[in-house]
């Protein structure tokens, strides 16, 4: 992406609000117009008295008086222009558009990046971006207000000066940015760099209880010591390349403040500008000189978290999404088979499927047993259009998914992954999600304790705040057991016509499990239903079991039908007890 492009997407969430962006400017720039007009009223004042004109004098105190109850005025009533109004503004139109983007990157992707790595890339980004164009707005105001009075000062006394002046700035900025050019590299770094720490830290934190059994508490400590390193030397590089810019201001405004005594003080001696303008100029360049430092200091900062907004646009702009999520035609159910055409898949260099296929039939349950890395949970993904074939395709009730629009076909399935999908909030909000149709508050009251009755969640009941009680990050408040009845109560909620569950049973006790099949069994009529299942007491009912191993069918049939056979599934059976 180029200098252009760059600027381009660094304005574009201004789009959102360009009114209150203005207005925003507008209260910015009567900061210094206001300082401004005072020194100017200071030159009247003080030409006023060399002069002995009192009347003269008189009207630069009651200007001075108006200027500072206009000042008042005007900045109360934008005193909420750009906090809160403009940053939450902004950062609405991020959440917007990076939010959906989220959702639909391709999981392939998704999956490699981490959870706590993008929440970390996305709260950054975010927090950089709309904190830097709230200050670049203040800064271009006071930059326009400051540098138009200046040159227009200086141009009055002499044009050639103003010009030489201008010059001057341009090129110690263009010094600026070619010293800051060296920083950019060291600056990507730390970006990747801590990015990678809070990486470390998340699987600190998560991973505490095995740290402490393996004693490897140093180990971590030393890879974390690895990145802090890292971090310093970048911010060592960064700190030496800072001394110059810095520098290059300070000579600036030092030789800008002998020029103007040289030059402007010789027109005094000379009769050409008397002493009050030329302690107006001075006051001036004082000023001048203040915000010289104040926007080096901007811009070192805005350089400095700038990788953080491209880190953003490099991994939720950039990166693949999910293919055919709105586009293609609308899922519509059909009397028809789930069918696997010749599909290929794998992760990385490993082949999970290479031209397999598959029919699963429709309206019948089926179950996917077998040893681990057989490809069933990738099969799952599949059919649930998570995922999606390399090669092949997939239809689903007469639906070819890569020619479906995902976002009408989800609606039409449960999937209950390993991980139970239940979010940090109350046991309500996330019951409510399931729900797509709408009801009033006493029909879902009624919807809600059926589906915890029907999925065995009798735990509920007995909280103390019980449909509103807050279950935490990931349900961290609940049992293993307690989060996987509650996700799927939100199957019950959901009513789906088809249903995809990745051992659904798999952190119940043996009683759970009794309850949950029963219950189960209910909701299976009339679905068609595709179960993964390593404890096979869940599936010993399935109209059709299918064993997968390295990603090809090695057994194929109903329980009694396997058992006959003497083969991988009856001995999976001998290792396995309650049969």
């Amino acid at each position: 992406m180029n200098f252009i492009e760059k600027t381009k997407r660094f304005f574009e969430p201004l789009k959102y609000n360009k009114k209150l962006a203005l207005l925003s400017f507008l209260k910015f720039s009567m900061y210094w117009i206001y300082a401004i007009g005072s020194v100017l009223i200071m030159k009247f004042a003080l030409k006023a008295m060399e002069w002995n004109n009192i009347e003269q004098y008189n009207l630069n105190i009651i200007a001075s008086i108006v200027l500072i109850v206009m000042y008042f005025i005007i900045t109360w009533f934008l005193r909420n222009t750009d906090w809160p109004w403009l940053f939450h503004d902004l950062e609405r139109w991020i959440y917007h558009r990076y939010i959906p983007i989220i959702v639909q990157l391709d999981n392939n992707y998704l999956e490699s990046i981490g959870t706590g790595k993008m929440i970390s890339i996305l709260r950054d980004g975010r927090t950089v971006w709309v904190d830097q164009l709230c200050h670049l707005l203040q800064e271009s105001a006071k930059m326009l207000v400051t540098w138009g009075m200046l040159l227009y000062l200086i141009f009055n006394f002499q044009a050639v000066l103003a010009v030489g002046l201008l010059g001057w700035l341009l090129m110690l900025y263009m010094g600026i940015v070619f010293v800051d050019t060296f920083a950019h590299k060291d600056r990507k770094v730390r970006t990747m760099e801590k990015g990678e720490l809070t990486r470390k830290l998340v699987r600190v934190v998560m991973s505490k209880s095995e740290i402490l059994q393996n004693n490897t508490v140093d180990k971590e400590l030393s890879n974390i010591g690895d990145s802090v390193n890292i971090i310093d030397v970048a911010n060592f590089r960064l700190q030496r390349s800072m001394y110059f810019i810095f520098n290059l201001v300070r000579l600036f405004a030092f030789t800008l403040r002998i020029i103007v005594l040289l030059v402007v003080w010789s027109s005094v001696f000379s009769r050409n500008i008397t002493i009050t303008e030329f302690a107006t100029i001075m006051a001036m360049i004082i000023v001048f000189e203040s915000f010289l430092f104040n926007s080096t200091d901007f811009y070192k900062n805005f350089t400095k978290d700038f990788s953080d907004i491209e880190k953003l646009w490099e991994v939720f702009d950039n990166w693949p999404r999910m293919k055919w999520y709105d586009s293609g035609s609308p899922f519509l159910k059909k009397p028809k088979d789930i069918e696997i055409n010749n599909i290929s898949y794998g992760y990385n260099d490993t082949k999970v499927f290479d031209n397999f296929f598959l029919t699963i039939k429709r309206g019948q349950k089926t179950a996917l047993v077998g040893a681990s890395g057989g490809g069933k949970t990738t099969l799952m993904k599949l059919i649930a259009g998570y995922l999606h074939p390399e090669s092949g395709s997939i239809s689903v009730l007469g639906n070819q998914l890569d020619e479906t629009a995902l976002r009408t076909y989800y609606p039409y399935i449960g999937y209950l992954t390993q991980d139970p999908g239940v979010f940090d909030a109350t046991i309500r909000e996330n019951l409510v999600s399931a729900l797509i149709a709408i009801w009033d508050e006493e029909k879902i009251e009624q919807k809600l304790i059926k589906a915890l009755t029907l999925a065995h969640c009798d735990f509920v009941f007995d909280l103390e705040h019980w449909l509103d009680t807050e279950i935490g990050e990931r349900g961290v408040r609940l049992s293993g057991g307690q989060k996987q009845r509650l996700a799927i109560a939100k199957i019950f909620l959901k009513d789906p016509g088809i249903i995809l569950l990745d051992e659904p049973t798999s952190a119940l006790d043996s009683f759970s499990e009794e309850a949950i099949t029963e219950a189960l069994d209910t909701l299976f009529k009339n679905r068609t239903v595709v179960i993964v299942a390593h404890r096979l007491q869940t599936v010993r009912k399935a109209d059709d079991i299918i064993v997968l191993e390295w990603g090809a069918v090695v057994e194929r049939g109903n329980h009694t039908e396997l058992v006959a056979k003497w083969g991988i599934y009856n001995r999976m059976l001998e290792l396995q007890s309650g049969f």
